[in-house]
């Protein structure tokens, strides 16, 4: 049975936790009474989309299971416009950095080529049956509009 609980210091702060780790699914699990707040999941700092720790100063920083990290730019921001970049936990330089995610979206973007390559094979069954289907699907989206 899963254990969810509520610790509220007044005047500090307001602590959530599931099982007696930091957790919570849609919101901070720590919000300090100043603004600031982190997220935690399972007991790790970690956030997909945003900062897991966003003090009121206005200090960013990005971690990903623990470590810090972020796809798509600096995993911390300073309040005074310093940056630094993390690679799963490894500070790199910002060429570093962009050279990783450069590579990383070429990656991406081959296989997911190759898969498109795969899906639409018209050597195969399958890729008979995938250009039918999206077939159907572009002839109920693009009907001719009925003229009046």
């Amino acid at each position: 049975m899963l254990r969810y609980k509520i610790i509220e210091y007044p005047e500090w702060a307001k602590f959530y936790f599931l099982d007696n780790k930091l957790h919570r699914v849609g919101g901070a699990a720590i919000e300090y009474y100043n603004g600031s707040r982190a997220y935690y999941k399972n007991g790790k700092r970690h956030r997909v989309g945003g900062a897991a720790v966003e003090y009121y100063s206005g200090a960013k920083y990005y971690y990903y299971e623990d470590k810090r990290h972020r796809e798509d730019g600096a995993a911390i921001e300073y309040t005074n416009g310093a940056k630094s970049y993390y690679i799963h936990g490894d500070e790199v330089s910002e060429e570093v950095y962009k050279f990783y995610s450069k590579m990383r979206k070429r990656l991406m973007l081959k296989y997911w080529l190759k898969w498109i390559d795969w899906m639409m094979d018209p050597n195969t069954e399958r890729g008979q049956r995938f250009a039918e289907r999206h077939y159907q699907r572009m002839l109920k989206l693009y009907k001719e509009p009925k003229v009046v």
